[in-house]
């Protein structure tokens, strides 16, 4: 809950190098200064992802879902002309999640555990490599590799979040609630697929 000076609790994890994550807490009037207060005492340039928990679980309005050919779902780049927009989003997964995507059929990403309040989709490859990389291939539940996902989501139900920076110029993701993600999975427009591998 807020303080009455408008204060938040946001927690989260930072990875430092070859590091396991850690987790943090800072207290702060919103996201861009508890990311400013992480990088007083940790420096710039770490993977950090924070959030609010009161934020994270709050109601969101829903958007009007978009048009879809379910009979014959087009692949990724494919969108149907005319039905919808579609905005490309990366995933760094372990093995663990990756075999539970593929039982999917690759349509759909696995619920969140009891102790993840939110599911964090990157905008960008370069960012989802380097969690991939630098951090799947050293966590053995994970099973020492990292993959990145490409996937199309619908545009107009993903605008209802907004893009997070969470580190650098780079570090750019959604944060979308563990309650929303079946949604979010109805509006993945094709396949999930596996664009890199990664091993230790």
């Amino acid at each position: 809950m807020p303080t009455s000076d408008g204060l938040k609790e946001y927690v989260g994890y930072i990875w430092i190098g070859a590091e396991p994550g850690k987790r943090i807490s800072v207290v702060a009037q919103g996201p861009a200064e508890a990311k400013s207060l992480v990088d007083a005492e940790y420096g710039e340039g770490h993977v950090t992802s924070i959030w609010n928990e009161a934020d994270a679980n709050r109601p969101r309005d829903r958007a009007t879902p978009a048009t879809v050919n379910n009979s014959c779902p087009p692949l990724p780049g494919e969108i149907n002309p005319g039905q919808m927009t579609a905005t490309t989003l990366f995933r760094p997964v372990g093995q663990p999640e990756l075999d539970l995507i593929a039982a999917s059929g690759w349509r759909r990403l696995p619920p969140r555990l009891d102790w993840q309040p939110i599911f964090y989709p990157v905008t960008n490859e370069p960012y989802a490599t380097r969690i991939a990389r630098d951090w799947n291939t050293k966590d053995d539940e994970n099973g020492n590799v990292g993959y990145v996902l490409r996937f199309d989501v619908d545009s107009t139900y993903l605008s209802q979040f907004d893009v997070q920076q969470v580190g650098d110029e780079e570090c750019l993701e959604y944060w979308i609630p563990a309650d929303e993600l079946d949604s979010f999975n109805d509006r993945i427009v094709g396949a999930i697929e596996v664009i890199s591998e990664w091993r230790a």
